[in-house]
């Protein structure tokens, strides 16, 4: 079964769709950094204890608890003992797991909370390209930032979480304020760090889901008229693998550095139509008939 319909399969009464993404996506990054290629492999590197055995008859059976393979899928969500014994192995997957981009998207928490404690829990990078000089002495409002295109266009070649989780806040942000124009930029810079960061990111292997985590949660609060709608008909996963093919074709031919800086630039460039051959990637591109 594939990934996105084994994490679809998890969805129910008793599962949150957003937990059961954000534990795959969990999963997903303790894998791809333990270099391992199945839940056995994670399971034996990080509760090698989880494996024994025992005595039936004059037979030894071995036993396992496999519960690793749960958490692929994102079927049950791991305690904060495991969470904290995993971060202590590999730093920052604790951050990922309960990363403020998924209340972002959730979308319970009003946009003020978003404003004061979500945007503040962001890298220092990103909190020195939005917020204006002056605006970590007074509350937070809308008028404390400084967003236009310019800035918007330096978190794209910043792509990471904490932009996705950035631009997530700032575009619902945006929208209660009745800032149509500016909420249809925002929308579009995110699409691309989207794009960027599954690509690249913890997301790669769950890439689907979010991208129709995002079609489904965030997009439909865009103002329709702007036009920004018709994202739903953007084919994504095709974008991506282009994306990835022509990053991996750029990296074989030295025309970039191997560090995922280098890769968020190329895509940003490629993006853009920057390098020979190339077009800028548009709507037109990667559109499906819906």
């Amino acid at each position: 079964m594939g990934m996105r319909k084994s994490l679809a399969s998890a969805n129910g009464p008793r599962h949150d769709i957003l937990d059961v993404i954000r534990v795959a996506a969990w999963y997903s990054e303790i894998e791809k950094r333990l270099g391992c290629r199945s839940t056995y492999s994670v399971e034996s590197e990080l509760e090698p204890e989880a494996f024994g055995s025992t005595k039936d008859g004059l037979r030894e059976k071995l036993y396992h608890r496999n519960k690793w393979r749960r958490y692929r899928t994102g079927r049950s969500k791991p305690q904060k003992a495991l969470i904290d014994r995993v971060d202590e192995r590999l730093p920052g997957t604790e951050a990922l797991l309960n990363h403020v981009l998924w209340e972002s998207i959730r979308g319970k928490r009003n946009t003020q909370w978003l404003l004061k404690e979500g945007l503040r829990r962001l890298s220092p990078e990103v909190q020195q390209i939005i917020f204006k000089p002056d605006s970590n002495i007074r509350p937070v409002s809308y008028s404390d930032f400084s967003i236009n295109i310019q800035k918007l266009r330096r978190l794209e070649r910043r792509a990471s979480v904490d932009v996705l989780a950035c631009l997530t806040i700032l575009l619902r942000d945006a929208v209660a304020h009745g800032h149509s124009k500016m909420a249809w930029k925002i929308a579009f810079s995110l699409r691309r760090v989207l794009l960027i960061v599954c690509s690249l990111g913890p997301f790669q292997f769950i890439s689907p889901c979010m991208f129709a985590l995002y079609s489904q949660w965030i997009v439909p609060f865009v103002p329709a008229e702007d036009g920004i709608s018709d994202i739903a008909a953007f084919d994504f996963q095709k974008a991506m693998e282009y994306l990835h093919h022509r990053v991996l074709q750029l990296e074989d031919a030295y025309a970039i550095g191997l560090s995922y800086d280098d890769s968020v630039h190329a895509m940003i460039d490629l993006l853009n139509g920057k390098y020979a051959n190339d077009s800028p990637i548009d709507d037109e591109m990667f559109t499906v008939e819906i």
